[in-house]
């Protein structure tokens, strides 16, 4: 003979039954839950492992960054020095230069009105050799400081 199960016994079966598949399913679910955390916990620390040898890379680089900072300061104060003594220089030589063309533009107004003339003295030739002396020592001069200059940049 059969037994009968009432309707309530079938029911609370079917109960603990599903409350038994249910907690299956959530201990899946937990435990996928779980493998994924364990996964992204362990790229997690990969990534840190990567950002601690970058902020290596950056700090080393910070650093030959501000040695540059200071080479690039030397060489802007350097050339700013250069600069100032390259226009002193050029300032000497232009009035140098000027008081040449001076003195050159009297000797041809000199020697203009020699030629005008039937006779020149002595003193005057020698008053014009003089002034032509000076002249030849002073161009010395300028050609040597010239010299200097260029031996200086190099």
């Amino acid at each position: 003979m059969k037994k009968q199960t009432s309707k309530k016994e079938k029911t609370n079966i079917s109960s603990n039954d599903r409350m038994e598949m249910m907690l299956e399913d959530m201990q899946d679910q937990i435990k996928v839950i779980a493998e994924g955390v364990v996964t992204v916990n362990d790229k997690v620390d990969r990534l840190e492992g990567k950002v601690d040898k970058l902020e290596g890379k950056v700090d080393r680089l910070e650093g030959k960054v501000d040695k540059l900072e200071g080479k690039v300061d030397k060489l802007d104060a350097d050339l700013s020095s250069f600069k100032s003594e390259t226009e002193a220089n050029f300032k000497l030589a232009f009035s140098h230069m000027s008081l040449l063309e001076d003195e050159i533009v009297s000797l041809r107004k000199e020697f203009e009105e020699m030629k005008d003339k039937d006779y020149v003295t002595r003193e005057e030739f020698q008053a014009l050799n003089k002034k032509l002396t000076s002249l030849e020592i002073k161009f010395e001069k300028i050609m040597t400081a010239n010299k200097k200059v260029k031996q200086s940049v190099r």
